[in-house]
């Protein structure tokens, strides 16, 4: 029984690899870069405008600065840029065009995130557009409240532990959730986002061990950006004071491949015994020296049965 676990493991790992290699997921995932950069501050708007509606602007802030802790620079940049965004809002000189442009790049990215998706799930047909809109505005909002209702979990969670702090197991315990909230969080994040993404059943069940890798993957990503000082101090040499914007480049490249890895694992993982691949025909499977078109072709008839059983 431990064996046939193990060999199924392997081979959804193997065949997500190939596939994942051999698809133009690299490009997609810069693609998806470019369309967060433009997209970043209108969404960092919103959530700092609900902050402020619940009172935790200024934990909110604290909040965005420790999570680009490594990257202080883009902090400060994009700080700047969200409040004048949210003073010119407020003084009534974002009218009209500014508001059109806020939600264009926010709905293209939503959009762009879900194209990218389907053809991951080999999925052609899109939402209704109408649909679409009601889904991406309500992700548009409701996301930046999950936000900052996690930031006040955060802040009563900190709090309790400052009271417990002379009760020696409560005190632990506390701090252990403060700890592994951020693992548990993002896993969720993804997890929601494989399932609820394409436009395609997806079982829970089969998002469930892709989510909570790529949401390890990311907050050890994190990590990693803020230990990396020598790293960093490299590229501060090379780009002086324009250090900050490749490097968060490079961090949101490298976060868009976690997602699409994930995402690429959740298809394998609902779909392998629907393959119906063993090892060998894994290790010379040809996908491996197709080129992009022939590999996207010998996707969809791999998948066939899939695809008329939808």
């Amino acid at each position: 029984m431990i064996i046939m676990t193990l060999k199924k493991i392997y081979r959804t790992l193997v065949l997500t690899i190939r596939f994942f290699t051999t698809k133009r997921v690299m490009t997609q995932a810069s693609a998806l870069t470019y369309s967060t950069l433009l997209a970043i501050v209108p969404i960092l708007a919103v959530i700092f405008a609900i902050a402020r509606g619940f009172g935790y602007n200024k934990y909110i802030e604290i909040w965005f600065r420790d999570a680009l802790s490594s990257q202080p620079q883009v902090a400060d940049i994009l700080t700047d840029f969200v409040n004048s965004y949210l003073i010119h809002t407020q003084s009534g000189i974002f009218l009209g065009v500014g508001l059109l442009f806020m939600l264009y790049t926010v709905l293209m990215l939503v959009n762009n995130v879900e194209e990218t998706f389907n053809e991951i799930w080999q999925v052609s047909n899109a939402r209704p557009i109408m649909r679409s809109l009601t889904n991406y505005m309500a992700m548009f909002f409701v996301f930046p409240i999950i936000i900052v209702v996690s930031m006040g979990l955060s802040i009563f969670m900190a709090t309790i532990a400052q009271h417990t702090d002379g009760v020696v197991i409560l005190g632990r315990a506390v701090r252990y959730l403060l700890d592994f909230s951020p693992y548990l969080l993002l896993s969720l994040l993804f997890v929601g986002l494989y399932v609820y993404m394409p436009n395609t059943d997806v079982k829970i069940k089969s998002a469930i061990v892709p989510g909570i890798l790529s949401g390890v993957a990311m907050q050890l990503l994190q990590l990693f950006y803020i230990h990396s000082q020598i790293w960093v101090t490299g590229y501060n040499a090379i780009y002086g004071s324009f250090a900050a914007l490749p490097l968060f480049m490079l961090w949101l490249q490298i976060s868009w491949t976690i997602c699409l890895f994930g995402a690429q694992l959740t298809f394998t993982n609902q779909n392998m015994d629907r393959i119906g691949i063993n090892l060998d025909e894994i290790n010379m499977h040809p996908l491996v020296d197709m080129t992009d078109d022939e590999t996207d072709e010998a996707a969809r008839a791999l998948y066939s049965d899939r695809l008329d059983s939808l």
